[in-house]
């Protein structure tokens, strides 16, 4: 997966090259057509002309939003917004990103989940006869009555 700055430094060796066939780097060396190299150089200049103003402009389509969305971990909406206004991440295009459903894993995540069946027979005899406790420790240093556990 190659990201926008690795496409920048790939844009001015297709620059370079124009109908080259081999694209090396110090990793690795990629064979592509001149057909290819034609097209990656036009997507280029509409991205760095003038349309890349206009596209300022605009929304964000609704699966270029969600993809981001996918993309920051869900990150609320108005946070990818302030993020592509202040350009804070790398490649993550200036447009308006605006929610226009809920998100899956939210609602899954907001959902009420359901608790535990109450037993028919009580498993203690009496008060206080079955507790549960969690206990961390031993801890290195005591605390201040001298216990190792909390």
């Amino acid at each position: 997966m190659i990201n926008l700055r690795q496409f920048l430094v790939m844009e001015i060796w297709f620059k370079e090259m124009s109908r080259s066939t081999e694209f090396t780097t110090s990793k690795a060396s990629i064979t592509i057509s001149s057909q290819l190299v034609n097209f990656v150089m036009r997507i280029w200049r509409l991205l760095s002309g003038s349309l890349h103003v206009l596209l300022e402009i605009f929304k964000a389509t609704p699966t270029q939003a969600w993809l981001w969305h996918q993309r920051l971990s869900h990150l609320n909406f108005d946070y990818i917004n302030l993020l592509s206004k202040k350009d804070i991440v790398i490649g993550l295009p200036k447009l308006k990103y605006v929610k226009d459903q809920l998100c899956s894993y939210y609602e899954l995540s907001k959902a009420k989940r359901s608790s535990f069946k109450s037993k028919a027979v009580s498993s203690s005899k009496g008060r206080l006869n079955l507790l549960h406790i969690d206990l961390c420790g031993p801890m290195r240093v005591a605390s201040i009555n001298g216990k190792k556990y909390i």
